[in-house]
């Protein structure tokens, strides 16, 4: 292993984090892999254009073109693995690359943000994971779309676990009819 690949932290010898997310990107599932780098980037390990430099050194190992599109898709502002899953399936189905953290101004401040979004369409998409998610936080949660829907002029399409991890294409269909076009894919392959 090159030794610009390695650091010492006290007494042990590690890689560094931008070859090990280099390492993820190449072992682990997609979006699994896409879930970590999006989380690395987002502590400040490395910047999504540093990653990419780090891929494009191994272009004769197995994965190579997987490991280099999830590189691009590499997005610092990811919240969440789901949010970081959801960008996928999106991405996966052909549709654009939907901007992360869509700030919704009221007057002269930020009232709300969504998870992501295609804001020339004003189209959003929100992920609702099991930990953050009661029976209050889904009340709470309802409000705030059904407000988000009204005041903003905002569609907002709601995705859990069972929808982003699923086999199922509803959402793939859903945002297509959204936006008039179809999902390139035909079934989910993570």
């Amino acid at each position: 292993m090159p030794d610009d690949d390695v650091e010492q932290l006290g007494r042990v010898r590690c890689t560094t984090p931008v070859r090990t997310a280099v390492d993820l990107l190449f072992q682990l599932r997609r979006h699994l892999a896409l879930a970590s780098v999006d989380a690395m980037a987002a502590a400040g390990m490395f910047t999504p254009a540093h990653l990419a430099t780090e891929v494009r050194r191994w272009p004769d190992r197995r994965g190579y073109p997987m490991a280099r599109r999830l590189a691009s898709y590499c997005e610092p502002g990811a919240q969440s693995f789901g949010e970081s899953w959801l960008r996928l399936r999106l991405l996966d189905a052909g549709f654009e690359r939907p901007v992360v953290q869509v700030p919704l101004w009221w007057r002269d401040r930020v009232e709300y943000r969504l998870d992501l979004g295609y804001p020339w369409r004003r189209i959003g998409f929100e992920y609702d994971g099991l930990e953050f998610h009661s029976s209050a936080a889904l009340r709470h949660d309802e409000r705030r779309r059904t407000r988000i829907r009204a005041a903003y002029g905002w569609t907002v399409l709601v995705a859990g676990r069972g929808d982003v991890l699923g086999r199922s294409l509803r959402l793939e269909h859903a945002v297509g009819e959204l936006l008039g076009r179809r999902p390139r894919t035909r079934r989910r392959t993570w």
